[in-house]
């Protein structure tokens, strides 16, 4: 599946339905009208993304700057996430599994109250904020 921001919000959006868990088995349509809040107003994610596609083996692609959108990844178990762009506070807060790819910059608290088998790659939290981040954060260290 693929998410466009298509409008810049004026004010930071929460967006924490964006992740594989939260998107997998829906329809362009359903994704689209999932629930999000540009500062204290309830929008649909719609208002803001261009959705298209499916989530296929897990993986869901963002593109845009995605800077003012806090929350993505919040809670993930499973799948990827691709970044493409810079991305806002709070990336995969509460993540217990998966992995979020950022090609961009990242926010402030990037991994926040990850679970204890999550771990950030080397380069991801001492460089949150520098240009070129590979990988944000992945990796279940529990045995196969």
């Amino acid at each position: 599946m693929k998410l466009r921001l298509h409008t810049q919000p004026a004010v930071p959006l929460e967006a924490e339905v964006i992740s594989p868990d939260q998107l997998s088995g829906k329809s362009e349509a359903e994704v689209s009208a999932l629930p999000i809040y540009h500062g204290k107003e309830e929008v649909s994610l719609g208002d803001f993304f261009t959705v298209s596609g499916v989530v296929a083996n897990g993986i869901v692609d963002l593109e845009g700057d995605l800077s003012r959108v806090k929350l993505l990844g919040s809670t993930m178990t499973g799948g990827r996430l691709m970044i493409h762009g810079s991305v806002g506070a709070h990336l995969g807060a509460g993540m217990s599994g998966g992995e979020i790819v950022v090609d961009g910059d990242a926010g402030d608290w990037v991994g926040r109250e990850m679970s204890s088998r999550m771990v950030p790659h080397a380069d991801c939290a001492a460089t949150a904020n520098k240009r070129g981040i590979a990988r944000s954060l992945s990796r279940d260290l529990s045995p196969s």
